[in-house]
């Protein structure tokens, strides 16, 4: 039993790992990340914030938040989709904000296998298309 937890835990750490090295590398950009790296940006955003809609301005290094307002305390009622609610961010270094965002947890790692199985191997995908278009 105890070799299965350091076993999990390792797995865990490697996830977290191969989530910074995805975010290193989606966040190496001049002015805009591709299409796939802005679509990832998001839903990692998303998930972080705990947001409905992420939209991140890259010029302004802005991130708008909106989300709908909790209706009450009825589980069955969680939210009112007609109230919105919304906030703007500013960073000043997406990547270090994207890093500080991970987080330890079961939850959160099955998240990451999930972004991770999307969206690595992105410059593989673009780069096999160059070499064919080529």
């Amino acid at each position: 039993m105890h070799l299965e937890k350091i076993r999990m835990e390792k797995q865990n750490q490697n996830i977290q790992e191969k989530l910074r090295q995805l975010i290193i590398q989606s966040c190496d950009f001049e002015e805009l990340p591709k299409k796939e790296f802005q679509n990832f940006h998001a839903d990692f955003l998303k998930f972080s914030f705990s947001v409905l809609y992420v939209k991140i301005d890259y010029v302004s290094k802005s991130i708008f938040l909106w989300n709908s307002k909790p209706m009450g305390k009825n589980p069955l009622d969680l939210y009112d989709l007609n109230t919105a609610v919304s906030e703007t961010i500013t960073y000043s270094n997406l990547e270090e904000t994207m890093l500080g965002s991970i987080e330890a947890g079961e939850f959160q790692d099955r998240f990451y296998k999930h972004l991770l199985f999307e969206y690595t191997n992105l410059n593989e995908k673009d780069g096999n298309d160059k070499a064919k278009s080529a």
